[in-house]
């Protein structure tokens, strides 16, 4: 008996919020790079050192750029926290959220408006 395993997208595994998931759907993510955080699983960090951490950012990223064939523009980690941000191209971000390694990613920049809107205008005396 064989079973045949349906290949799912990296981007439907619940790894990725609704805005970085939209921004990665979207038309713009063909012509311009996403910045995006990342979150390494715990369990991959455990009781890490800050520039063990750092190493294991740098092989991500690395297998990453071998996955998708590209490059990303910026990146920064944040050592202590186990977390970095990355800017490249939709097909680099992919690759990265497919590694077993991240836990979960956010769009760097939000969608929301700050400004809360009034829904009754009316007069102040």
């Amino acid at each position: 008996m064989t079973v045949k395993v349906k290949k799912k997208s990296p981007v439907a595994k619940d790894k990725a919020d609704p805005d970085l998931k939209t921004l990665l759907r979207s038309e713009t993510a063909k012509t311009q790079p996403i910045e995006a955080v990342f979150a390494l699983k715990k369990s991959k960090i455990g009781s890490s050192t800050p520039a063990q951490i750092g190493k294991l950012v740098e092989q991500l990223v690395a297998r990453a750029a071998k996955a998708s064939g590209g490059t990303f523009e910026a990146l920064n980690v944040f050592k202590n926290l186990g977390r970095f941000v990355v800017k490249a191209d939709s097909e680099f971000i992919l690759a990265l959220l497919a590694d077993p390694a991240i836990d979960s990613a956010l769009a760097n920049r939000r969608s929301e408006e700050l400004l809360i809107r009034p829904k009754k205008k009316r007069p102040v005396a």
